[in-house]
């Protein structure tokens, strides 16, 4: 406890989660932004014709949120996984509508953050003390978003400075020595901006994925020699000259150092693990509209991400026994010139360039390097003919490079384009109709290009064809309703399958065909001040395109959703409550597919805040069945107990 006290007084007196102007929680808001509301912004809005679900700094402090992961398992047709083939990673990630992890496109502050080797991001590893804002393009992402949205775009934007100086602290404290502290500062003087901001979490004990030996002998969440310890750290510096001249440089360091006990999911060995992230790396923005109605966009990135996992056979001396090191140098940019119409049209050019650089190395095994460049353009026309019409028509093209790798020979570059068609009109009061429809590539990551027991350097990339069709009705102030009918196709899509040969491991290979089908439901309404209800519910069926029969997808539930309520009295004295359920799914252990059986969380919070300058909470993480995890092998949680304190100017 005295370290996290520590770190506690030192985030507070650096001032380096402010709660920027109008983000402190003050204004509980609609969490779900059912769709963009249509022509709020003319032309210039690329969201008007896309499904896209939106959660604000404010969603996540009434959520009680600790980390990206916690405030996208309520966002509508999301569901999060504490599971992958690599389980021992204990990452969280996302699915949406049934697509994903890998091919599902993570955006923090616009920089790509998947992990280079598999493709896939950890939404645990990012605090919610630090984001502004979450949107989720679901099916047909924007072009904008390049061809490597076609599983789905998740776009994290970080707090920045509001007009007035603004800083914040927040304490939380709870069961297993859990301690979550972060502070901040920000303020705009004249054309200037700067924001800092820091984040620590501690736990001496974390949740395991299912299919451990322990499972079924030790209740409660938490696993004995388990912890982890989580450090985000960002500045941002920015200067505005009214709307002819916008930069933003930013700096970021994220580590986190995890000990997991290896016997939890390799029985036949006792060896602790302990798996250090580390992530450093910076962003420029740059926005020029200095020249009547022609614009222009910039931005270049540089990040250098490093993994370590020591496996050591007796922790009194730490004698290394096995050690992995994966590192990944990551560089590009973007250059974006449009040109603004007027209420007509909106044109835009996009140019990409990106890469990654990397090593992975094993005892006992080759050196996996490998050097991975991408480029790629995309054009996109956002149309308004009508006052009531908004059409947008785009695609691209994309060339992806493995020139280098010190395993597998390289094949050849490997290319797509992608498309995309969308509109949007409403000639009725209050109602919205949508459709779009969307192709991309699904290109495969460097563990199935170049791993040396599961790649196969000839694979090609695969094809994600979706659709959708949706309705948004707003009967009354304050309450959105969304019916969304979407289906996806993939083509060639990447799975492990057998060898031909008996005894050999098996290969990543092009042989996945499957069609997914359903539709989702949202509600979000403020029928009173100070009240907020909000609902989703999603179902999806899963085709195999090859032999037409219905099969369960691993993962990924047949129906899901959550449901919100919260209410805060005038005087400061409030309540929330969160409902998530998820149907039966499959997961993939070590000893093969397991059928989960459906299960459902309640959460709850109690909140007083004092003139949105002071708050004090206690909330609970399902609240009324702490066994579900250790009895029902799932990998989500038990009962976890918090309070906290936050502090705002």
């Amino acid at each position: 406890m005295s370290r996290g006290v520590a770190t506690a007084l030192a985030l507070f007196f650096l001032s380096t989660l402010a709660f920027a102007a109008g983000e402190g929680g003050a204004d509980y808001g609609l969490p779900f932004t059912a769709a963009a509301a249509l022509n709020d912004a003319g032309a210039s809005n690329p969201l008007a014709t896309a499904s896209v679900v939106e959660l604000t700094g404010e969603d996540l402090v009434a959520m009680g949120a600790e980390t990206a992961a916690d405030g996208l398992s309520l966002a509508a047709g999301c569901f999060v996984v504490q599971a992958d083939r690599w389980n021992d990673r204990g990452e969280q990630l996302l699915l949406v509508r049934g697509a994903g992890p890998a091919g599902l496109q993570v955006l923090l502050d616009g920089v790509p953050l998947e992990h280079g080797r598999y493709g896939t991001f950890d939404l645990s590893s990012i605090p919610a003390s630090q984001i502004a804002r979450i949107r989720i393009f679901s099916g047909p992402a924007p072009v904008g978003y390049g061809a490597e949205g076609g599983e789905g775009v998740v776009e994290i934007v970080t707090r920045k400075p509001g007009d007035q100086l603004c800083a914040g602290f927040e304490a939380r404290f709870g069961d297993d020595r859990r301690n979550d502290f972060s502070a901040g500062v920000g303020d705009t003087i004249r054309a200037f901006q700067f924001f800092a901001s820091a984040s620590h979490q501690n736990l001496s004990a974390e949740p395991l994925t299912q299919g451990f030996r322990r499972t079924s002998e030790q209740e409660g969440h938490a696993r004995d020699d388990s912890a982890y310890t989580r450090d985000n750290f960002r500045v941002r510096l920015g200067a505005v000259v009214a709307d002819k001249f916008e930069a933003h440089t930013s700096l970021f360091y994220d580590a986190q150092d995890r000990e997991i006990p290896v016997n939890a999911y390799q029985p036949s060995t006792q060896f602790p693990d302990f798996p250090m992230l580390d992530r450093i790396g910076g962003a420029l923005n740059v926005r020029l509209g200095a020249f009547g109605p022609f614009n222009l966009d910039g931005e270049a990135y540089l990040v250098h991400f490093l993994e370590d996992e020591h496996i050591y056979s007796d922790p009194r001396y730490v004698h290394l026994s096995n050690d992995e090191h994966y590192s990944d140098k990551r560089f590009g940019g973007a250059v974006a010139p449009w040109f603004d119409a007027g209420p007509i049209s909106r044109v835009a050019l996009r140019f990409d360039a990106r890469t990654d650089e990397g090593d992975y190395w094993r005892p006992n095994a080759r050196d996996e390097k490998f050097l991975i460049e991408r480029e790629s353009g995309s054009l996109v026309d956002d149309l308004h003919p009508l006052s009531w019409l908004n059409v947008s028509l785009g695609g691209g093209y994309m060339r992806l490079d493995p020139s280098r790798t010190d395993t597998l020979t390289p094949g050849p570059a490997v290319d797509g384009w992608h498309g995309r068609g969308g509109l949007a009109f409403g000639p009725f009061a209050g109602v919205t109709i949508r459709a779009a429809a969307g192709r991309n590539p699904r290109f495969p990551t460097v563990e199935e290009w170049f791993d040396e027991t599961y790649g196969d350097a000839h694979l090609k990339p695969g094809v994600i064809e979706n659709g959708e069709a949706g309705v948004d009705w707003q009967p009354a102030a304050g309450t959105k309703i969304s019916l969304v009918g979407f289906w996806r196709r993939e083509i060639d899509d990447i799975e492990l399958v057998p060898r031909p040969t008996a005894g050999q491991p098996p290969v990543f290979a092009n042989q996945d065909n499957e069609d997914g089908r359903g539709g989702t439901l949202t509600v979000a309404s403020r029928p009173i001040e100070g009240l907020f209800l909000g609902a989703n519910g999603s179902y999806e069926s899963f085709v195999d395109d090859n032999t037409k029969k219905t099969f369960r997808a691993q993962y990924q539930p047949t129906w899901w959703g959550s449901g919100d309520i919260r209410y805060r009295f005038p005087f400061g004295l409030g309540a929330a409550a969160q409902l998530l359920f998820a149907g039966p799914r499959q997961e993939l252990l070590a000893t093969g597919l397991q059928n989960m059986a459906a299960y459902t969380v309640t959460n709850l919070r109690i909140f007083y805040t004092y003139r949105d300058l002071v708050e004090v909470y206690a909330q609970a993480q399902n609240v009324f069945d702490e066994a579900y995890e250790t009895k029902r092998y799932f990998p989500e949680p038990g009962r976890v107990l918090t309070g906290g304190l936050r502090l705002m100017y």
